[in-house]
Formats: structure tokens, C-alpha cells, sequence
């Protein structure tokens, strides 16, 4: 085999690399594009302003942001409310200032994050549902929250403290302490982390999804660089994989049902 013959053979193989590469973004761009039809047609019945429930610094960028996102372009008024100062490690103060950096770049108008003891950045720690439902109450009531968005009783990871924060919130809402309650659907591992297998589940299901607006794609993953203490090997990976970061499947929850 002469030279020149390897080097055509080196200079097919880069094309086909390049093709494939071209070709997978292209196929990429087309299912959003699908994505974003769908979206559109399918519509919640969310009021403004909406209180978005989250327990720790950073749940806002991981997992809230497109519903945030697409709220805030459409003219919303979006507030936030944290229950933790996310002090796991004693980095309570720093991920505070990283909250209000983050908030500013969704388009959030205001936060309030809960810095006491009662309400501890801890999967085994306990939270007390009264004062719970009141700290929303008052919140709800301060910023004239019409609706409120958490997360469901999976909690998207599991974490107790997601759950325990939808298992109250839900409560309240049947008690009918609080506005309408929308809440953010987990999907299994699988869904989760492959957009093709995650894509053909909400199409096939009939979702109520929202993605993030085409033109801001990016903003999820610049406000998730400002928790720069949160950001270790697998959050990397959590923000390039994660269909949270682009897509969320908000439910309504009927506090009759």
C-alpha cells in the first residue's frame, strides 16, 4: 500500500467522521425543532406571577430552568422561594451570593431563601410541615403568587427534601391554602439522561412539556456556572446529559383528585 493511497484512506475516514458528525446535528436539530412545535401547541394554565417552591441553591438551574425560562419570555412575572442556604459542608454563605447571581440571569424578579436551622440542607433532616405551609403562605401572599411550581413526590433525584416539599405543598393545596399547584414530572434514569429515548417517550405519552426558548438554550447552563461551589466532575456531566436542562413536563396537580 503506497503513501498516498493511506492518506486518501486517512482523508475518507476524517470526511465520514465529519458527515456523521454534521449529520447527527442536523438529525439533533430537527427533533428540537419537533420539540418546540410541541410545546407550543400543548398549553398549561399557568397564572402569573408563579412562585417557583425549590429546596436547595442551584434546584432553580438543575432542574427549573426551562419552565423559568419560557414563563419569563412569555412575559411572566417568576419569584423564587429556597428553602435552604444548601449549608451541607458549611458553604452556606458562598452558595447564597451564587443564588443571587444565578436568579439574575433566569430573569427571576425576586427570591427569598430560608436561612434557619429548622430547615437543614439534610436528607435525614426533618421538616416541619406547619411552619412549612406558612413560610409558603406568607410568600404566596407577599408576592401575590396565582400559581405555584415544584417538584413532584419523586423529587426528580429522590432527595427528601424535594419529596418532602411536594408531599406539604400537595397538602396545602387540598386544604386549599394555597393558589393552583403545578408540579415538574420525574422521569426514570434512562429518560433522564437520553434525549432520542426521552423525546420518543413524550411524544408517544402526549406530555405537557416546555423547553427552553431556541435563542436561549444557553442561559441554564451559564446560570449553572455561577453555583461555582456546586460545580464537581458529575454536575458537568449532570448539565451536558440531563433533559432537565432544556425540558421540563409540568403537571397540574387537582387537589380533588
Amino acid at each position: 500500500m503506497t503513501m498516498t493511497t493511506t492518506v486518501l484512506m486517512q482523508v475518507n475516514q476524517m470526511m465520514l467522521w465529519i458527515i456523521l458528525f454534521i449529520g447527527v446535528n442536523i438529525f439533533t436539530f430537527i427533533l428540537w425543532l419537533c420539540l418546540l412545535l410541541l410545546a407550543q401547541i400543548k398549553r398549561t394554565n399557568i397564572e402569573q406571577p408563579v412562585l417557583i417552591v425549590t429546596a436547595h441553591p442551584d434546584d432553580e438551574c438543575m432542574f427549573f430552568a426551562p419552565t423559568i425560562l419560557k414563563l419569563v419570555n412569555s412575559g411572566y412575572n417568576v419569584d423564587l422561594l429556597c428553602f435552604t442556604t444548601g449549608n451541607y459542608g458549611g458553604v452556606g454563605h458562598e452558595r447564597k451570593r451564587e443564588l443571587d447571581v444565578a436568579v439574575k440571569k433566569l430573569g427571576i424578579r425576586r427570591s427569598t431563601i430560608i436561612d434557619s436551622d429548622t430547615f437543614e440542607d439534610d436528607p435525614s433532616s426533618f421538616w416541619p410541615t406547619e411552619e412549612l405551609i406558612d413560610i409558603v403562605c406568607q410568600t404566596c401572599h407577599k408576592f401575590r403568587s396565582r400559581s405555584v411550581v415544584s417538584f413532584d413526590e419523586f423529587g426528580v433525584s429522590g432527595h427528601r427534601n424535594h419529596c418532602v416539599l411536594a408531599k406539604v405543598l400537595k397538602k396545602a393545596c387540598r386544604d386549599q391554602l394555597i393558589p393552583q399547584l403545578f408540579v415538574l414530572q420525574s422521569v426514570s434514569i434512562l429518560r433522564k439522561y437520553c434525549f432520542l429515548i426521552d423525546l420518543f417517550f413524550s411524544i408517544l405519552l402526549k406530555e405537557n412539556f416546555i423547553c427552553s426558548p431556541f435563542r436561549l438554550l444557553y442561559v441554564p447552563y451559564f446560570s449553572m456556572i455561577s453555583h461555582k461551589s456546586q460545580l464537581v466532575w458529575f454536575r458537568w456531566l449532570y448539565m451536558y446529559f440531563s433533559v432537565y436542562m432544556y425540558k421540563n413536563c409540568i403537571v397540574r396537580y387537582e387537589r380533588y383528585s
